[in-house]
């Protein structure tokens, strides 16, 4: 991919991120100064936002998730970023992130069986999280 091609990429994440972030002030009928106020940023910034012009800090993002009752694993995807409890288990789990990214780089594993993989583990854990709760 170009450099061209993944900057495209970026921006239309961050637009779609932004319209998100929009409906849900809107659904709040909250203006930005009043969203403002609550998350402790400026307005102008809250609009770049949402107008998909900047990226939040990860800290906004979990102030953001908190003010919405959102998981913030929903926002810091909708932004392109690894969520921090994700960071966090790949920092005290070397092996676990060095499969993940051998995976990702590996060039003859073609990319819908990299997604069966990934697949596979998500549903390994439901599983096993599942049987944890019953």
């Amino acid at each position: 991919m170009t450099n061209l091609e993944d900057r495209s990429k970026e921006l239309l994440l961050l637009a779609s991120a932004g319209q998100y972030l929009k409906e849900l002030r809107l659904k709040k009928e909250l203006s930005l100064a009043q969203l403002s106020k609550e998350v402790g940023v400026g307005a102008p910034y809250l609009s770049e936002l949402e107008r998909g012009l900047k990226s939040p800090s990860d800290h906004l993002i979990h102030q953001l998730a908190d003010f919405y009752d959102l998981e913030e694993d929903v926002l810091f995807a909708k932004f392109g970023k690894i969520p921090i409890a994700a960071r966090v288990v790949l920092g005290n789990e070397p092996m676990l992130l060095k499969t993940l990214v051998g995976i990702g780089k590996h060039k003859k594993i073609p990319e819908d069986k990299k997604q069966e993989l990934y697949d596979y583990l998500h549903d390994l854990y439901k599983l096993l999280d599942d049987e944890k709760n019953s």
